[in-house]
């Protein structure tokens, strides 16, 4: 073999080499440009209940008895306030439960009803939805305005001088940029 057909063959071999690691560092290289948005805020609320005395409301408290007595039910007025400058959706959940003279607690769910604003307010999956966007500083519209005791000749007869507690829980996520509907946003903490 002479040696111009040495060095042309080195050649083309050295050609092929850089066109290999060329065609290889193009694909280590390869790029993709992302754009991720990161979103912070602060979302703050606050539970209102109050009860009915006479015309007026007054605050709910630790002390404030259900007097079971009554077939008409028992006031509990229940509001969410949006306590800061942006607007917030709004879910609340509620929990009755009993203890017997004994102090054996139970699941009293089953013993009463609640009169619900259903006009501002849905239920779905064991929440009650606030229709709209709740706006910054503002109050919603009551959520229920009494406690019904069902069957109160069960409740006397079955738990004599028993106790019953209701439990209100309220969550919030942003309504900024998020769906348009409050039951399908995004955000809501896992029950």
């Amino acid at each position: 073999m002479n040696r111009t057909k040495r060095i042309t063959l080195v050649l083309l071999a050295a050609a092929l080499l850089i066109c290999a690691a060329a065609a290889t560092t193009a694909f280590w290289r390869g790029q993709i440009t992302t754009e991720n948005i990161l979103t912070f805020g602060s979302l703050k609320l606050a539970l209102r209940q109050t009860t009915l005395s006479g015309q007026t409301e007054l605050p709910v408290t630790d002390q404030t008895p259900f007097n079971i007595t009554s077939h008409n039910g028992v006031s509990r007025i229940v509001r969410v306030e949006n306590l800061c400058d942006h607007p917030m959706y709004v879910r609340v959940s509620l929990k009755m439960a009993g203890a017997t003279a004994n102090g054996v607690t139970f699941d009293a769910g089953g013993l009463v009803s609640y009169a619900i604003n259903d006009e501002d307010w849905v239920y779905e999956n064991g929440w009650y939805y606030y229709k709209t966007a709740l706006g910054p500083h503002t109050t919603s519209e009551e959520l229920m305005t009494k406690v019904i005791f069902d069957d109160i000749s069960k409740i006397t007869s079955d738990y004599p001088g028993g106790s019953f507690d209701l439990t209100v829980n309220a969550q919030a996520v942003q309504s900024e940029n998020n769906a348009a509907d409050p039951r399908s946003a995004s955000g809501w903490p896992a029950d």
